[in-house]
């Protein structure tokens, strides 16, 4: 009942946010007032370049995220031993102007760039190794090779992003998006894209959760009312 009811609200808070993009009208970046804004433009780093641990690109962005798969019994499931997001500053320009990105902030609408696995018969790569040798872990078990998979996420210099958050002025001058209640969204996406995630998660939420509230709250009141 619980998970049913948490799907239902992710679901009515996906509905929201799908309210919220198609009502607000894309703005120059020039025009930006403090408020909820939406933009589109070019990106680039603010500072000192990252470099991403698993294809080693220079980047404004990098999430590096990498699962190991635990057998328990016959069956066995996928779980998280890293995920590392780093960001190095972000600008956005459209042409008209430039309004900073706080990502760490952000909800990243973001299209995985590598993929690759590591097992007992498929060696992890000697980059990859490295990557994982610099968090302080291996690929390599006691006798054989754990079963790893690795997923980079990247933002460089010149990637094209949709941005919607709130705006307020920046200590540097001009104005920053970020995270104001539940909204800061930014995808290297379009618009039309974002929406249907929203759309999509928003429908997934209330079948889903419905089906699950429901089942639940069977399971609470049926033997209630077998007493009777």
């Amino acid at each position: 009942l619980g998970i049913g009811g948490a799907l239902v609200w992710k679901g009515m808070q996906a509905k929201a946010k799908t309210k919220l993009i198609t009502d607000t009208k894309t703005s120059q970046v020039k025009g930006i007032v403090p408020g909820i804004v939406e933009v589109k433009g070019k990106i680039r780093c603010a500072a000192q370049p990252l470099v991403s641990p698993m294809t080693k690109v220079s980047c404004v962005l990098f999430h590096f995220h990498v699962e190991e798969w635990h057998r328990h019994g016959k069956s066995g499931s996928w779980r998280t031993v890293l995920n590392d997001l780093k960001e190095a500053g972000c600008i956005l320009s459209d042409g008209s102007g430039e309004v900073r990105l706080n990502l760490l902030e952000a909800e990243l609408l973001l299209k995985p760039d590598a993929h690759a696995k590591s097992g007992t018969f498929n060696d992890a790569s000697p980059e990859l190794e490295a990557a994982l040798s610099a968090y302080g872990r291996s690929s390599q078990g006691f006798i054989f090779n754990k079963g790893m998979r690795y997923t980079e996420t990247v933002l460089q210099d010149g990637d094209a992003v949709y941005a919607l958050g709130t705006a307020s002025s920046h200590p540097a001058g001009g104005y920053q998006l970020s995270k104001s209640g539940n909204i800061f969204v930014v995808a290297d996406k379009t618009e039309e894209e974002v929406l249907s995630h929203f759309n999509k998660s928003g429908l997934v939420g209330f079948i889903v959760g419905g089906l699950l509230a429901a089942a639940g709250l069977g399971v609470a009141v049926v033997p209630y009312l077998a007493r009777f």
